[in-house]
C-alpha cells in the first residue's frame, strides 16, 4: 500500500480490534460506535424521566406505567462518530536520518503510524481528517477529509502518499499547530505525529492553545536513535536541517554528554507537560518493529484502548 507498509489483511483485522480513546464527546453529524451521554434516539437505553406534555408518546414506558400508575419517558444514548484530526509533521528535521541508515526515516515512520490510526477510527466510523504540519500547515489538494467508514481507507492512503513540502525556511510547529482552529471544521481529538523539535520552544504554548479551544490531544513523538545517542567525535561542520548558518565545533566525550544530558532535559520537560495536561504521549524510535508501536505502544501509553 505505501512503502514500508504492509497492511495486509491479518494485520487490519488486528486493528480493528483497537479504538481511538477520547475523555470527552463531541457533537457528531452521523451515528457512530462510540457512546456520548446526550440523550438521542438510539437503541441504548440510558435511563426515564418523568413524563412532561409535549414529549413524544412513543417514548412513553406503558408496562411501567402499568405498575405505577405514572407516566415515565424512556432515554436513550446517542452513539455518535468522533471527529479525528491526524496532524503530520512533514518538515524537513523528519526526513533527516544517518547516511546509509536501513532504518525508516521519522517521516515515513510517521506514515505508517498515520495509516494505521486513519484505520481504526475508520473502521469505528469516526471521522478522519489528515494534515499535513509545515510552516502553513498545508492541506494538499486542498482537502484532506478522509470521512468515516473502512471504505474510505483508500483516501486516508492516498493523502500519505502524497509528499508534504517539506519548507526550505524551516518549519515553525508552534505556528502551525496555532492555525490547526481555523483549518479544521470541527472540534474533536488531535493525533499529533511529530518529532516535536523546534527551537522556538513554542510547541507546548501551541498545544495549551489547542486545549483551551475545546480540542482534545494526543502526542507520537518519533525520533532517531542516533538523535539521542550521537556517537560523532572530532571536527564537525554541523548543517541545520531547517535552515540556519552551519555550525563548526570540536566533538569529545563531554560535549556528548551536556549534549545527551541537554536532550534527556528535554524529553523529560514534554513527558511532564503531558502528564499535567493529561495528554497522552508515546516517545516512539525509528529501530522500533511499526507493528509493535502500533499494536501495543499505543495502547500501553493511552492512545487506544
Amino acid at each position: 500500500m505505501m512503502p514500508g507498509v504492509q497492511l495486509d489483511s491479518a494485520f487490519l483485522r488486528r486493528l480493528e480490534n483497537l479504538s481511538l480513546r477520547a475523555r470527552r464527546t463531541y457533537a457528531g453529524q452521523q451515528r457512530a460506535e462510540r457512546r456520548s451521554r446526550r440523550r438521542g434516539a438510539s437503541l441504548e437505553f440510558a435511563d426515564y424521566r418523568n413524563y412532561t406534555p409535549g414529549d413524544d408518546l412513543r417514548s412513553l414506558d406503558w408496562n411501567l406505567y402499568g405498575r405505577l400508575d405514572r407516566f415515565y419517558v424512556r432515554l436513550y444514548e446517542e452513539e455518535e462518530e468522533l471527529p479525528v484530526h491526524l496532524v503530520l509533521d512533514g518538515s524537513a528535521s523528519m526526513r533527516w536520518q544517518p547516511a546509509e541508515c536501513p532504518r525508516p526515516s521519522k517521516f515515513e515512520f510517521a506514515r505508517q503510524l498515520a495509516a494505521a490510526l486513519a484505520y481504526v477510527a475508520l473502521a469505528h466510523h469516526d471521522h478522519v481528517a489528515l494534515h499535513w504540519l509545515d510552516a502553513s500547515l498545508h492541506l494538499r489538494d486542498g482537502s484532506a477529509d478522509a470521512g468515516r467508514g473502512k471504505t474510505q481507507f483508500h483516501r486516508a492512503l492516498r493523502f500519505l502518499r502524497a509528499d508534504a513540502a517539506a519548507g526550505a525556511d524551516g518549519a515553525d510547529l508552534g505556528r502551525s499547530l496555532r492555525q490547526l482552529p481555523a483549518r479544521a471544521r470541527r472540534r474533536g481529538l488531535v493525533v499529533v505525529l511529530s518529532d516535536l523539535l523546534d527551537p522556538r520552544d513554542a510547541v507546548q504554548t501551541a498545544l495549551e492553545g489547542l486545549v483551551h479551544q475545546g480540542f482534545e490531544l494526543q502526542l507520537i513523538q518519533i525520533l532517531d536513535p542516533a538523535e539521542l545517542t550521537p556517537e560523532l567525535r572530532g571536527d564537525l561542520r554541523l548543517t541545520d536541517a531547517e535552515g540556519g548558518a552551519p555550525v563548526e565545533l570540536a566533538s569529545d566525550d563531554g560535549l556528548l554528554r551536556e549534549y545527551r544530558a541537554a536532550v534527556e532535559t528535554y524529553l523529560d520537560n514534554l513527558a511532564r507537560f503531558a502528564g499535567r495536561r493529561r495528554i497522552p504521549y508515546l516517545r516512539v524510535l525509528t529501530s522500533e518493529s511499526f507493528e509493535d508501536a502500533a499494536l501495543r505502544g499505543l495502547r500501553a501509553a493511552g492512545l487506544v484502548r
